[in-house]
């Protein structure tokens, strides 16, 4: 399954399809083992203000059912349901198809100021766990909370059906996946100077993790500090990313690494502490008690990291993104090719040995010109990628994509 946005006119393999309006609709669109497109459905008025529909992440569940979510400004029609945040702002939604592409349920996510939602797990029982933030009172189905003229950040529970379960609300933003029993895990970071708070009491420098019952009951939470010589600015110099969980339901969490200190260091437990450095990639695999399996820092030169996304099934993890000057997995120094911003994917076991990496690009150097937004694993291993690039060279080893500009999906072997 890829999710994505477009303006205009465009064919994602089964003929040309026109979006509506002037603002930019969403697409799903289901592909086969072999990359055929089986379906597409598109999504949007097209009468947002900027954005239109922008679907963050989609998850499949173990009935094949796709759940997807993001945000949208304007109206949204979800198979015959009308949505529209309030005063011309944003809103967060979730939505779920059947594994035909028929709607299941549709959910919009706050209703004044502009409301999103950043990350999406669908459980073993087929519940779905959002995260995201949202402006103003808002009532996910439990009644009202919130603070009328502040932000807050959620984590919320829906039944297969989409009906409430639980929510809960934090000062920072976080990042959720399911175990095999059907538990929440947070990942977030903290603001330097500022707590955050996950349920289990404030932390006020590096990561923290926490875990949710599927009741809601909180159940354990970890912070994980970092340490520097000196801090430049009030900027953390480490952020949160995107988290998984791998076949032994050990919680995957990754995190982004600034220069924003010196000598700075994050402690993840047990003796294993790793350096945190301006484009460096962490990667930490933690336990049922949240014990660090391992903790790893990838050196990313001196150039920042985006985009990354963390996808884990069975003994193998797999991160992507995006770098624009080097970095090295432990497999051999990847060199961003020309300078040009590239396209990183690599495969680790899950004690986190590299099995491979690899960088893609093309020959336009303008930022953000090759993106990979989002991984997953596939029958056997193989690991599949998407994203999106403008040019002409971009190359996966079966000749290069065609241009101007486009969106990819590549299936690489194990």
């Amino acid at each position: 399954m890829v999710v994505g946005n477009f303006n205009g006119k465009y064919d994602f393999g089964l003929g040309a399809v026109q979006s509506k309006g002037v603002a930019p609709n969403a697409f799903l669109i289901k592909y086969d083992a072999k990359g055929k497109p089986l379906w597409q459905k598109t999504y949007g008025n097209g009468d947002g203000t900027s954005s239109g529909v922008l679907p963050f992440t989609v998850r499949v569940d173990s009935a094949d059912n796709v759940v997807f979510a993001g945000y949208f400004d304007g109206g949204m029609d979800f198979g015959g349901s009308t949505y529209a945040p309030g005063n011309g702002q944003s809103a967060g939604f979730v939505a779920k198809v059947k594994p035909n592409g028929d709607p299941v349920f549709a959910a919009q996510i706050g209703q004044v100021g502009n409301s999103a939602v950043q990350s999406l797990a669908v459980a073993p029982n087929a519940d779905v766990l959002v995260t995201g933030n949202v402006y103003g009172k808002v009532d996910f189905g439990g009644g009202s909370v919130g603070n009328a003229n502040a932000v807050s950040r959620y984590l919320l529970r829906l039944t297969p059906a989409g009906k409430f379960v639980f929510a809960k609300l934090f000062s920072v933003d976080g990042f959720v996946a399911a175990d095999s029993s059907g538990n929440a895990w947070l990942s977030a970071s903290a603001q330097v100077g500022k707590s955050a708070d996950l349920g289990g009491g404030p932390f006020t420098t590096g990561l923290g993790i926490a875990k949710y019952d599927p009741g809601g009951n909180f159940v354990a939470a970890k912070a994980f500090p970092y340490t520097c010589d000196m801090i430049q600015g009030t900027n953390n110099p480490v952020s949160a990313g995107y988290v998984a969980i791998d076949g032994t339901d050990h919680f995957i969490i990754s995190a982004l690494a600034f220069s924003a200190g010196l000598n700075c260091k994050i402690d993840f437990g047990g003796g294993k502490t790793v350096p945190i450095a301006g484009g460096n990639i962490l990667l930490a695999s933690l336990d049922k008690s949240g014990t660090a399996v391992f903790a790893k820092a990838f050196q990313g030169g001196s150039s920042a990291f985006y985009e990354t996304d963390v996808a884990a099934s069975g003994n193998s993890i797999a991160v992507c993104g995006q770098f624009d000057s080097s970095i090295d997995f432990g497999a051999g120094k990847l060199v961003a090719i020309g300078g040009s911003p590239s396209i990183l994917i690599a495969k680790l076991t899950a004690a986190g040995s590299v099995v491979w990496g690899n960088a893609y690009t093309g020959n336009n150097a303008a930022p953000y010109n090759y993106q990979a937004t989002g991984a997953a694993f596939a029958a056997g291993g193989a690991v599949v990628l998407t994203g999106s690039y403008k040019g002409s060279s971009l190359d996966f080893g079966q000749g290069p994509l065609p241009g101007p500009a486009g969106m990819f999906l590549a299936k690489l072997p194990p």
